[in-house]
């Protein structure tokens, strides 16, 4: 049984309600109905007596008066008034047949009456009727409304009785019937958990014959349940999925995050989130009128590390190398990486620039010790360059061009050192940019010439072979020497289309001038490292060589040492096929890199050249005369020519012979001269024999 608290906020208590006011209703309407009737039926009564009183007393009464009967008359009017709801009576003698008229009366004539009627008095003697007077009759409600007022408590009590119980045994009936169950399904309802199993629902009490409404709704629940159990399990299948799936965005999306703003490697800032720092120092400088300085840090002798001992060693250095730059830093400063050893910190809020000169020392001095990398020892230093906000720059980009241009300035300074940015770098950067313009209007106007100097044979004194050199022939006829303006060229990205013009032009003019001589002199090109790294560089050189006619056998590259020490499978590809080709390698410059000579077995050489340094210091040097015959009689025993660069004398020509030289090439023999200078050279040598061109 449900108790009376929950009747009493549940459907029960409205229903109850709703079944006493529609009761109550109805028995005011009926109530009033019969009420009204009843009222005018007692107003008919009284209308009734009224006729009544004219026909059974109007004779007395004219009898009494007529006789002046006082004593008659006022039997005659109290039995009037003593008829049910009569007020007054009154007699009254009319006044015009006498002087002084009778007027009896009984009860209180009232201003408004209810309901009130008179009557003539008439007599008749003989045949003569006369009017003598009047009779007034008043009657009044009262006795009505009150048997009426009675009579409708009398009905609204018994009806309220009747309606109350029967309200009351509905209301038993509804909750035995339907409230219990329903609350019976809400309290299950309400304790129904996914993650419990609950029984089925079902009812208490007697199966009826035939399925009710709430059989219905028991079997339709059940199934519901059945089904939303059903689609929950999918939903935490689908969800445990989706969460998994937002775990995985969203670490993906942080880690996304992390390499936009740090270096995956040493775990610094890069060059974005250093910006952004940098921007918001400069800012706050602005705003209270302090400086910003800015480190720029170049690792120096790390690419031979890398270089020499792989990546993985340089990856390791570098990792120490920002633990160290770390340790001399502030909290509120940024230490970033910006490139592969190019490091950057921003010190915020310096009140004096010496503070910056501080941090410089620091960072100087922590790079005195070696780095212990793979059981082994590297001594890497370090150069700085430092730009203060405002003095040296309003912005980020600005700021971080001139510490670089210092940070260049300290290494030409002789490394492991710091500079600041004066305005002597920012002159000469000024004519750097001057001469870069310059440089590329000369790429694009054919500024460029080639110069050849021819190789000897030393033994003979025989002019085999040219060596092709670039110049730039200013618009004043001047040359600039290719030192000037090729590691410019570097920077600026020209050195591969710089260095595809003088294959092409060099294999051209050499070609052209072979079929004028009819001889086959070889030409020897000078091949950069990018060159070698870049894809198809091969097939470049073998397109070149069908352009021009040139026979490979007449083209040699020369490439560096340095060239040997890279790993990239593009130069692999590209030596290889140059191999394959028939193309002469030679190796430029030997003994002032870093070489193994394990690599020489790697590809096929044919020329190992000694560097001007070592020919120059033979003369004096017992040490340095003992290394380049020690190096001829290693390029012998590979089954390399030698040639010897930079000879300039008679007595380095004399020591190279005694040394078994193959060949050689100098100002001593032969200067470099443009291609129609040593055509007519070569034609004017009787048998490509002749003495050394001046």
């Amino acid at each position: 049984m449900i108790p009376l608290s929950s009747l009493r906020k549940g459907i029960g208590l409205r229903l109850l309600a709703l079944i006493i006011l529609f009761s109550s209703a109805v028995t005011l309407i009926s109530t009033a109905i019969q009420l009204y009737f009843d009222y005018r039926q007692d107003v008919s009564a009284i209308e009734q007596r009224l006729d009544e009183i004219e026909e059974s007393y109007l004779a007395s009464i004219a009898a009494g008066l007529w006789n002046v009967d006082i004593t008659q008359l006022k039997l005659q009017l109290e039995g009037i008034l003593r008829l049910p709801d009569m007020k007054a009576a009154i007699v009254q003698e009319d006044g015009l047949a006498v002087s002084e008229p009778i007027s009896v009366s009984f009860g209180q004539k009232s201003e408004n009456a209810a309901l009130s009627r008179v009557f003539t008095i008439t007599y008749r003697e003989g045949d003569v009727v006369r009017d003598i007077g009047s009779l007034y009759v008043e009657a009044s409600f009262t006795g009505v409304y009150n048997r009426l007022f009675n009579k409708a408590i009398v009905i609204l009590l018994t009806q309220g009785v009747k309606t109350f119980l029967v309200s009351m045994f509905i209301l038993y009936i509804f909750n035995w019937l339907v409230t219990q169950h329903l609350s019976t399904i809400a309290n299950y309802v309400r304790s129904y958990n996914f993650n419990s199993a609950l029984p089925t629902l079902s009812l208490n009490r007697r199966k009826p014959h035939k399925d009710d409404e709430l059989d219905a709704m028991v079997r339709a629940y059940n199934a519901m349940c059945q089904n939303l159990l059903k689609a929950y399990d999918e939903l935490k299948d689908v969800n445990a999925k989706l969460e998994d799936d937002i775990a995985a965005q969203r670490e993906y999306e942080e880690r996304l995050l992390y390499q936009a703003h740090y270096d995956l490697l040493t775990g610094l800032a890069n060059r974005v989130l250093m910006f952004d720092r940098l921007d918001h120092a400069i800012s706050t400088a602005q705003r209270n009128q302090c400086y910003t300085a800015l480190l720029c840090i170049d690792l120096d002798q790390f690419k031979n590390v890398n270089d020499t001992m792989g990546h993985g060693v340089g990856d390791q250095l570098l990792v120490q190398a920002a633990q160290r730059l770390t340790a001399c830093v502030r909290e509120c400063d940024t230490l970033a990486r910006i490139g592969g050893d190019e490091f950057v910190i921003i010190l915020p809020e310096i009140s004096e620039k010496s503070l910056a000169l501080q941090v410089a020392e620091r960072i100087i001095n922590a790079f005195t010790e070696n780095f212990h990398i793979a059981d082994q020892d590297h001594f890497v230093t370090a150069s700085v360059g430092i730009s203060l906000y405002p003095l040296d720059g309003k912005d980020h980009q600005i700021l971080l061009r001139n510490a670089d241009l210092a940070m260049y300035k300290a290494k030409e300074a002789g490394r492991n050192c710091f500079h600041f940015f004066t305005e002597e770098i920012n002159q000469a950067l000024s004519k750097r940019l001057e001469l870069e313009r310059e440089l590329r209007g000369a790429v694009e106007h054919g500024e460029l010439v080639l110069h050849y100097q021819p190789v000897f044979d030393l033994k003979s004194g025989i002019p085999i072979a040219l060596e092709a050199l670039i110049r730039w022939q200013q618009p004043n006829g001047s040359l600039r020497a290719p030192d000037q303006f090729i590691p410019i060229a570097e920077d600026m990205g020209l050195l591969q289309e710089i260095g595809d013009w003088v294959l092409e032009r060099a294999c051209a003019e050499i070609a052209a001038l072979n079929k004028s001589l009819d001889y086959q002199l070889r030409v020897a090109i000078n091949v950069s490292p990018k060159q070698l790294q870049e894809a198809g560089f091969g097939d470049s050189v073998k397109r070149h060589l069908d352009l021009s006619g040139l026979c490979t056998d007449n083209l040699e590259l020369e490439i560096t040492e340095r060239v040997l020490m890279d790993d990239s499978p593009e130069t692999d590809t590209n030596l290889k096929k140059i191999n394959d080709m028939g193309i002469r390698l030679s190796i430029d410059d030997f003994g002032t890199g870093y070489s193994s000579l394990g690599y020489l077995q790697k590809y096929i050489f044919h020329t190992l050249k000694i560097d001007r340094s070592f020919v120059g210091a033979a003369i004096i040097d017992t040490n340095t005369r003992k290394l380049v015959e020690t190096i001829i009689t290693m390029a012998h025993g590979l089954g390399l020519e030698v040639i010897a660069e930079g000879v300039e004398n008679l007595e380095q020509a004399q020591l190279l012979k005694q040394k078994n030289c193959n060949m050689v090439q100098g100002f001593y023999y032969a200067r470099p001269a443009p291609i129609t200078e040593i055509s007519r050279y070569f034609a004017s040598l009787p048998n490509i024999a002749r003495a050394p061109l001046g």
